[in-house]
This record gives C-alpha cells, sequence and structure tokens, in this order.
C-alpha cells in the first residue's frame, strides 16, 4: 500500500499589475514562482514523493467592457515545471479568449 505524499514545505513570491487604457481596455500582467518540497513514502515510489518542484508562472490578459454589462479579453498564460525527480518537469502555454454578461 502506498500513502499519499504531501508538501512539506512551500514558498510563493507572486507580483502583478493592473493598468487601464483609453477608459475601457485593461492590461493584466502577473507571474509567481514557486517551491515545493515533497516528503513521502518509502518504498517503490520514493523516489517520486522526495523531489522538489520549481514553478515559474506568467500570465497576461487585454480585456475590454462592451456596452455596460459584457466583457471579453483575450489571455496567454506560461508555466514551467523545473522538478527534481526525473520525468515531472514540463512546460505548458494557453491561449484563449472570454465573453462574459454581467446581470
Amino acid at each position: 500500500l502506498r500513502r499519499s505524499s504531501a508538501p512539506a514545505e512551500r514558498s510563493d513570491l507572486t507580483a502583478g499589475l493592473r493598468q487601464r487604457f483609453f477608459g475601457k481596455l485593461h492590461l493584466d500582467l502577473s507571474t509567481s514562482y514557486t517551491t515545493v518540497d515533497y516528503q513521502g513514502s518509502v518504498g517503490r515510489f520514493s523516489a517520486l514523493d522526495n523531489r522538489t518542484d520549481k514553478i515559474l508562472s506568467f500570465s497576461t490578459n487585454l480585456g475590454a467592457r462592451l456596452f455596460r454589462k459584457g466583457d471579453i479579453s483575450i489571455f496567454y498564460q506560461r508555466r514551467k515545471n523545473n522538478s527534481s525527480a526525473e520525468g515531472l518537469s514540463f512546460s505548458s502555454n494557453q491561449y484563449g479568449f472570454q465573453v462574459g454578461y454581467h446581470f
């Protein structure tokens, strides 16, 4: 039987900025750096449980109000995870848009 691992220690550093342009557009920028030290079970999965993950993320969002109750925005998010355990490091890029209506 294997028990699940739990973070033993987590450190986060986050920064963000919002700027409004022309009274209708807004630009959001944010970044974060996280370190997670895992300590877990002993056994065949111990190499995965005793590891350190360092995660760097960045996101940006450009949005605008539509009429009085609507919003539209486009966004980009990047995340990179460097893990001390082989095979667990990754990076991802996400792009998209959002449309909203407020009651």
